[in-house]
């Protein structure tokens, strides 16, 4: 079943190092979606573009350049970051689905852009509460909800119980609660349209690609139909 579930890497934006944008901004370009897609998907999900609105959605913003694997791009952002060979540690584990996949493919990409990218593997059962939103960098795992403004509330709001990032955006903030109130179709789209913006050039989040569901059937079960939030 496709879906807007994702696998994340996350900054905490309030503190060094990982409050620099530039730092952030080029790992993003260590990421080689379509072979993530392929490899450590199967092919079992789709590209997405460092915010958490899906391609199918009528709120799709489709003029943000995509982002992928240019290392070009990587180590310009790595010179104005002016990180030079300290190590950066990243968090992931098997608490959260695909990450440490995906944090080698990163780090292998890493060694060539000149950043020195350490893998760090946290115990699951104490992730969610030892690791996310605590470590300057580390993975996560989001489920989609019925509505994109539920899930900007409870992920990109001032103080919300998963804004693991700590990001803070007065603009964002607003334009979330106006999509909320806002009738017109063409007005919500060129808001939500402004929200991917800023969630993409955050320095916040990578997100490479949304994950599909997978349910393995019996020929004898009637009437499953496909459900996109899980």
């Amino acid at each position: 079943t496709p879906s807007t579930r994702y696998t994340a890497i996350q900054a905490a934006v309030d503190r060094a190092p990982s409050n620099n944008i530039d730092l952030m901004l080029g790992m993003s370009y260590l990421v080689d979606r379509k072979r993530v897609l392929d490899t450590v998907l199967r092919g079992y999900g789709t590209i997405a573009n460092d915010h958490p609105i899906g391609p199918t959605s009528p709120y799709f913003n489709a003029a943000l350049p995509q982002r992928g694997l240019d290392l070009d791009k990587a180590k310009y952002h790595f010179g104005k970051a002016g990180i030079g060979n300290a190590p950066i540690e990243l968090s992931m584990g098997d608490g959260v689905l695909y990450s440490v996949d995906i944090g080698q493919l990163m780090q292998r990409e890493a060694m060539r852009a000149g950043l020195n990218l350490q893998i760090k593997r946290e115990p699951a059962e104490s992730y969610w509460t030892a690791v996310a939103g605590k470590r300057p960098f580390f993975a996560t795992n989001f489920h989609p909800r019925p509505t994109y403004n539920m899930l900007l509330n409870l992920a990109w709001k001032k103080g919300a119980v998963w804004n693991f990032s700590h990001y803070e955006n007065e603009r964002l903030e607003k334009l979330i609660d106006m999509t909320r109130a806002e009738f017109d179709l063409a007005k919500r789209k060129e808001q939500y349209g402004e929200i991917q913006t800023i969630i993409h050039n955050s320095g916040a989040i990578i997100i490479p690609t949304f994950l599909s569901y997978v349910d393995g059937v019996s020929k004898k079960i009637k009437g499953l139909t496909p459900l996109p939030i899980g």
